[in-house]
């Protein structure tokens, strides 16, 4: 039964690992560049999307 869910496990936990990992490094060798910094661009951006 493991041998079954296993994959199903990793397929999820996989990406939200690697997504973690880039933010913490993105957040400490690019410390500029950040949302709460640019919400005006942020919300251009959902606005943007929202309309399609």
């Amino acid at each position: 039964m493991r041998n079954r869910i296993m994959p199903g496990v990793y397929i999820v936990i996989i990406p939200y690992v690697i997504v973690s990992i880039c933010y913490l490094l993105f957040r400490h060798y690019i410390p500029g560049v950040s949302f709460s910094a640019h919400r005006d661009g942020l919300g251009a951006t959902l606005s943007s999307y929202a309309g399609t």
